[in-house]
């Protein structure tokens, strides 16, 4: 749990509302519920009455407010006193495809630039990393981007633009998609994911009858399988 999140209760009771105490935090109305929600987990007692159409503060709320309020000025007016570094923990949630081209030279070089920075990265697809990026528990993530464009409550910064590959065994003659298809099995990436849901559109618009009985969720586990020897059919 993040100790802003104390910041965020106080601007819901001050501006009555998520959606006030949104304005305010330049958060998302669904990320300050996520945010006191997870402060009553903590406490194991409920902040707010939502029996009506609005939610209304329960007298915990203004107890655990008033007492975490001093606190949370005083580590405010130390931090604006203390010498200005890069510092602290950044948490990213990063797809598997982009673990072994981004994590060795991020690292590096943030070990280099900001020795006191910790990277923790988290790996998962992204539609859950998206939604962790969301709730607050990743600070940013690698994910792909839905054709759509994505979330509008979030801030997308294009960093790769990829091309899908077909990959097939090194024995292949053929020099169509269609007939290579229909020679070779489909081994599905996961369509769970973004990319396995794109790469699967892709396959039914070029191929109609495209054998796919096998789906995994690992890109190194599915180029094994395409090397394996096999009989041609």
């Amino acid at each position: 749990m993040k100790i802003e999140m104390f910041d965020t209760l106080d601007a819901v009771l001050r501006g009555g509302s998520l959606a006030a105490a949104a304005s305010e935090t330049n958060l998302t109305a669904s990320a300050v519920s996520m945010q006191m929600k997870q402060i009553e987990a903590y406490l194991g007692q409920p902040l707010f009455d939502r029996s009506g159409h609005a939610i209304r503060p329960t007298p915990l709320a203004h107890e655990v407010a008033a007492a975490m309020r001093q606190g949370m000025q005083h580590l405010q007016s130390l931090r604006r006193r203390s010498v200005v570094a890069i510092e602290g923990v950044v948490r990213l949630g990063i797809i598997e495809s982009m673990m072994p081209t981004l994590l060795p030279g991020t690292l590096t070089e943030l070990r280099a630039r900001y020795p006191r920075l910790e990277l923790r990265p988290t790996r998962g697809r992204s539609i859950g990393l998206t939604d962790a990026v969301k709730s607050g528990e990743l600070d940013t993530a690698v994910v792909a981007q839905p054709e759509g464009g994505g979330s509008v409550r979030l801030n997308w910064r294009p960093l790769l633009r990829s091309e899908m590959r077909l990959i097939v065994p090194p024995e292949a003659t053929e020099n169509s998609v269609p007939a290579l298809f229909k020679q070779y099995e489909w081994i599905r990436y996961d369509r769970q994911t973004i990319s396995g849901m794109l790469a699967a559109r892709y396959v039914t618009r070029q191929v109609r009858t495209g054998r796919g009985a096998l789906e995994l969720d690992s890109v190194p586990a599915i180029v094994a399988m395409v090397y394996v020897p096999r009989k041609r059919s």
